[in-house]
């Protein structure tokens, strides 16, 4: 799993919801996924925490996964929550990128579970 060796001096392991991968079937590229699946309970201060140790680890080359093909997946309960959150990782992208690099726009997603649910 995911590792920020920044934090603390030591090595803080992330570790998702879930994590699985999706395979192109023409192409056969690879996209891997970590799902996180917010319950509300965390503090926003808490999951920033969490999304800067997935800066971390993506900028030490993602050991262990392609890194070119990874998306950290964020399913909330409402809306609003979801954007609370996507501001906090914005905040976090623009603050714990290291100088000279880019963290891509596509490695954070955010979604609700009405995007997915039977009953809308």
């Amino acid at each position: 799993m995911p590792t920020n060796p920044e934090a603390r001096g030591d090595r803080r392991c992330v570790i998702p919801d879930a994590a699985f991968a999706i395979r192109h079937r023409q192409s056969g590229q690879v996209r891997n996924f970590f799902l996180e699946l917010d319950q509300g309970t965390a503090t926003v201060k808490r999951f920033a925490e969490k999304i800067r140790s997935y800066v971390a680890w993506y900028h030490a080359g993602c050991p262990g996964w392609d890194g070119e093909h990874v998306t950290i997946l964020t399913v909330c309960r409402s809306t609003a929550r979801a954007e609370s959150l996507r501001q906090a990782a914005k905040s976090v992208v623009a603050d714990g990128t290291p100088p000279g690099r880019k963290t891509p726009a596509g490695l954070f997603r955010f979604a609700t579970q009405a995007h997915w649910s039977l009953e809308n």
